[in-house]
């Protein structure tokens, strides 16, 4: 064990030493002048030392409740790194930041086939064990500069709808969408994302050359950390955001404007200003938004948001107050509450509305991982105004002035390849109590 450090007050050099090895010193230096028996205690007496080093011990744990420590589990779940010698690492056993490096020195060989949030996430764990990866011989700036300045991934959804007596039926019920995205570095602490989005309807009878397909950029924005940790975002341009951890159903949609981010791994903050380009209800309004959000262990978290949209003398003007709760109890289950309320202008032609989502889930469908899949349930109830049909953080054809259940299943077929279905059961009509089309979904998602 390792003792106090001594120092040679000479030269002002510090090492640490055994008392053992300062004994053997001593017998070493018996007969020499008191000088020279000064230096012989000090030099051999540490000749198995430890320098004196700012950086922390690389044999240490990583707190289970830290950031990291979480991230890397997150890799590991998604089948981007696997652990060290031979080990699956699922977040079900103490590491050390050596062990911790070497895993995200893996995912650093394996970023250009991982998706944006990922990559960033590696970049950030690249940081924080950036001198244990130098002790691996690993350097981050060789290997960003081998896999690329730009990146590319997408998905490709194909998914069948069916509900009664809505005329889904044979070709009308095939839909297709595809997404690419773009991802390019300006500089160290600049990106740039642009992103193209085509869907169309297998029962289109147009030609494909005519161009009457659905095509667009539904992204287009740069991105700017100005601080060393990445702690702060700002995002200009095209982008979505979406509140309540992407379940608040009206406000979640293409936006062009500015967003600013602060995040560590226990809070964040975020607030914004736009106007939307996409949605029945919000087209081209332009609205102020603000979220705080806490973080906790196994990925829970609380979350509180505002939302200002301006607008004429219709019902979409208003405030929009929310909030979320999502709880994570173990590796299995899942909870999920969403709750808002819609504060519309005097002279609005709708009243005032809540809504609120429940969720449970049990499993977890990993696409990185075949064969993982998951089952949940779902109640809403969503008055008048205050959602957006198929769209929005939600799967249902209906969503707005709807109450009922939903249930789904989620399956990973193959790696980068899920077949999700879904279904939904005693659904209404808020304001009625009048009986709703039920909707049955199927989708098969590619991602790349």
């Amino acid at each position: 064990m390792w003792r106090p450090m001594r120092e040679f007050a000479g030269n002002g050099i510090h090492l640490s030493c055994t008392k053992e090895s300062l004994r053997n010193a001593e017998k070493i230096g018996k007969g020499v002048n008191l000088v020279n028996k000064k230096i012989i205690l000090t030099i051999s007496g540490c000749m198995m030392m430890t320098a004196v080093v700012s950086a922390a011990n690389p044999f240490t744990d990583v707190p289970q409740d830290s950031w990291a420590y979480q991230s890397v589990t997150e890799l590991a779940n998604s089948g981007i790194v696997e652990g060290v010698d031979g080990k699956h690492f699922q977040g079900n056993r103490n590491i050390t930041r050596y062990e911790a490096a070497q895993m995200v020195a893996k995912a650093l060989a394996r970023e250009d086939r991982v998706r944006g949030e990922e990559r960033e996430k590696i970049q950030k764990l690249a940081e924080e064990f950036s001198e244990e990866l130098n002790g691996l011989g690993v350097r981050v700036d060789d290997l960003e500069n081998r896999v690329g300045n730009i990146k590319l991934s997408g998905d490709i959804r194909v998914r069948y709808l069916h509900e009664k007596d809505a005329g889904k039926y044979g070709d009308r019920s095939w839909q297709f969408r595809g997404r690419l995205r773009a991802e390019g570095k300006i500089n160290e602490k600049m990106s740039a994302i642009l992103g193209v989005n085509f869907w169309d309807n297998f029962n289109t009878t147009q030609s494909a050359s005519s161009g009457s397909d659905t095509f667009y950029v539904d992204r287009a924005y740069i991105t700017y950390r100005p601080d060393a940790k990445k702690k702060s975002l700002f995002t200009v341009g095209r982008f979505d955001y979406a509140f309540g951890n992407n379940r608040a159903l009206q406000y979640y949609e293409t936006f062009d404007g500015l967003k600013y981010r602060y995040q560590t791994d226990k809070r964040a903050f975020t607030a914004g200003y736009g106007k939307f380009k996409e949605g029945r209800r919000l087209l081209d309004r332009k609205a102020a938004f603000a979220e705080v959000e806490k973080f906790f262990k196994n990925n829970s978290a609380l979350g509180l948001y505002y939302m200002r949209v301006d607008g004429s003398t219709d019902e979409r003007s208003g405030h929009v107050w929310g909030g979320y709760t999502n709880i994570v109890p173990g590796k299995k289950w899942q909870a999920n509450y969403v709750l808002y309320r819609v504060d519309r202008k005097d002279e609005s032609t709708l009243k005032d509305g809540m809504t609120y989502i429940a969720t449970v889930k049990y499993g977890k469908a990993n696409f990185a991982r075949p064969g993982s899949w998951d089952l949940w349930g779902e109640y809403l109830h969503d008055a008048a105004g205050t959602a957006n049909d198929d769209c929005c953080g939600t799967w249902r054809m209906h969503a707005d002035d709807t109450k009922g259940w939903g249930i789904g299943l989620d399956y990973t077929l193959a790696k980068n390849v899920q077949i999700q279905l879904f279904r939904t059961f005693d659904t209404k009509v808020t304001s009625t109590g009048n009986k709703r089309n039920e909707l049955t979904r199927a989708q098969f998602i590619f991602l790349f």
